[in-house]
C-alpha cells in the first residue's frame, strides 16, 4: 500500500530514487523523502518534536511513478504521491514524474519545508475520487482529489518550482505553489494537457 524513501529516520545521500513500475498497484502513498507517520492517520512518530528537524532528507529525490490504483467493483483506490516527506523536510532538489494514475501529487512535503528546486512532470492522470474513497465511480459533483500541488501541503519551499502538464495528461486542479504554505522562489506552470472539473470537459479550473 505504501512506498517510502525512509521511515522514522534521516537520509543523507547524494540521491534517492523511488520507481514504481508499470503494472504495479499502490493504493495509499508514494513518499520520496522521509515519513514519521506510524498510523493510517498520519500521526507523528513517538518522540518527534515539530520544533526540531529530526527526519530531513539531505538528498536529491527522484520519484518516477508508472503505476496505477485499483478498481474494486464500483470503487476506485489510488495513491497520493509526495516528492518530499510526511512530517519530514528535504534539503535537495526534487524531481517527480507521473506517467500512471494517482489521486494527489505534492511536489514537496506534507508538513515540513523544502530547500531546493522542484520539477514536476505529469504525463498520465491525476483524478478525483481515489484514496480509498467511499464514493461511486463517476460521482464527481462532490469531487475531491485530482489535484497537483507543486509545492507543499503545509510548509515553505525555498527554491524554484516548475510544473508541466503534458499534452496527453489530465488533472482536475493545479496549484503552482503551496496549498497552505509559502514559496520563496519562482513558479513556472506549463499546461499542454487538460484541466478537468466536475463534468470533465464542461468546465476548466487551474
Amino acid at each position: 500500500s505504501d512506498v517510502y524513501g525512509a521511515r522514522n529516520s534521516m537520509v543523507s545521500a547524494d540521491d534517492v530514487y523511488i520507481t514504481v513500475d508499470e503494472g504495479a498497484v499502490v493504493t495509499e502513498s508514494v513518499i520520496g523523502g522521509t515519513s514519521t507517520s506510524h498510523t493510517e492517520k498520519w500521526s507523528l512518530a513517538d518522540g518527534y518534536d515539530t520544533d526540531k528537524k529530526h527526519y530531513t532528507a539531505n538528498s536529491n529525490i527522484h520519484v518516477l511513478f508508472n503505476g496505477e490504483g485499483r478498481v474494486d467493483d464500483t470503487k476506485l483506490y489510488s495513491c497520493r504521491i509526495y516528492g518530499g516527506g510526511v512530517f519530514g523536510g528535504v534539503t535537495g532538489n526534487i524531481n517527480v514524474t507521473v506517467n500512471g494514475h494517482a489521486e494527489y501529487v505534492y511536489g514537496g512535503s506534507s508538513s515540513d519545508d523544502v530547500t531546493g528546486n522542484i520539477d514536476i512532470t505529469i504525463n498520465g492522470g491525476v483524478y478525483t475520487g481515489g484514496h480509498n474513497a467511499d464514493m461511486e465511480l463517476g460521482e464527481v459533483s462532490t469531487w475531491f482529489g485530482g489535484t497537483v500541488t507543486s509545492s507543499c501541503a503545509r510548509g515553505t519551499v525555498t527554491g524554484n518550482i516548475t510544473t508541466t502538464i503534458n499534452k496527453d495528461a489530465e488533472v482536475h486542479a493545479l496549484i503552482g505553489g503551496s496549498d497552505d504554505g509559502s514559496v520563496v522562489g519562482n513558479i513556472n506552470v506549463h499546461v499542454y494537457g487538460k484541466i478537468l472539473k466536475k463534468n470533465h470537459e464542461n468546465s476548466d479550473r487551474f
